[in-house]
């Protein structure tokens, strides 16, 4: 009897461990449409317009290092058949913060860059390169920073994952 409420704790730190933590930071992305390049600067190429989020779920304020204009440079495509398309006329390092437990949304587009290997059953995902405002201590080291860590696949927070059907939307 004596054991009981040892074995009871046991059991529940153990159930409590198999839970998967989502960690601080948690992406998601979310496939809007496919976009008319008729109403867009170029002609070619089929793109998808899509919501890509960055959620903070910790109670302290996120700061990472990202680009002015271009903040697709933190992230990255599990596969090498899209990836993010985004114009911008300056572009510098910067850093942004995200509240706690809040989330930053952007709105990008997907451009698909082989449309040979895509299918509805095709998942893809994007991940969010993580640069910590400490980790930067020259504004002129971010790029580096930045490629060093997808290199080495370091602090990458991957997004659910999403199909693309080049036939519907």
């Amino acid at each position: 009897m004596k054991n009981i409420p040892t074995i009871f704790f046991i059991i529940l730190l153990s159930t409590n461990c198999a839970i998967k933590n989502p960690g601080n930071i948690s992406t998601s992305v979310t496939i809007i449409g496919r976009l008319d390049t008729s109403n867009l600067e170029f002609s070619e190429g089929i793109f998808y317009s899509a919501k890509i989020n960055l959620t903070n779920n910790s109670n302290s304020v996120l700061n990472y290092w990202t680009m002015s204009c271009s903040w697709q440079s933190n992230w990255i495509p599990n596969n090498k058949s899209i990836q993010l398309f985004v114009s911008c006329p300056s572009n510098f390092p910067k850093i942004i913060q995200i509240e706690p437990f809040g989330t930053l949304s952007h709105h990008g587009i997907i451009e698909l860059i082989d449309t040979t290997i895509i299918s509805t059953k095709q998942d893809f995902k994007f991940g969010f390169v993580f640069v910590r405002e400490k980790e930067v201590l020259d504004e002129s080291n971010f790029i580096i920073i930045l490629r060093n860590k997808i290199e080495t696949k370091k602090d990458i927070f991957w997004s659910n994952s999403f199909v693309i059907n080049k036939k519907n939307h």
